[in-house]
């Protein structure tokens, strides 16, 4: 399955699902970029690139699974120009983090998701990662 980047137009009145290509997505101010794995997960490095239109701060990164790891912690870095700006640790059994943060992003820069680890017993599924943008 490939990685989907949903953006969620603020207040929610509509949403968009983007198949991500070579040229991946944009946002303008206001949206909120929403990255996705269905099914099992795995160790990967994100592909998937979140374009910024314009000059926003990342607040707040929240990271979801519809079923939680066992045996150890899902670990998610979100990356912006290919350098980490924060990772988020999902606990074994849980089913949700989030990690407040500030960072300034400017047009053109974009973002993406890695996962560094899955559940050591079961790896988890359905991963939703969120950046709140203000």
């Amino acid at each position: 399955m490939t990685d989907n980047i949903v953006i969620v137009d603020q207040p929610v009145t509509k949403v968009v699902i983007a198949g991500v290509g070579a040229q991946g997505a944009t946002g303008n101010p206001g949206l909120v970029p929403i990255f996705t794995r269905q099914n099992e997960i795995s160790v990967l490095t994100g592909k998937s690139r979140f374009y910024f239109d314009s000059t926003r701060t990342i607040s707040q990164i929240r990271a979801s699974v519809g079923v939680p790891a066992t045996g150890s912690s899902i670990v998610v870095d979100t990356l912006i120009n290919e350098v980490s700006i924060g990772s988020v640790t999902i606990p074994a059994g849980s089913y949700t983090t989030t990690l407040a943060i500030n960072k300034m992003v400017y047009a053109n820069d974009y973002a993406t998701v890695s996962i560094l680890s899955v559940g050591s017993t079961y790896q988890g599924a359905d991963l939703t990662l969120v950046l709140t943008i203000n």
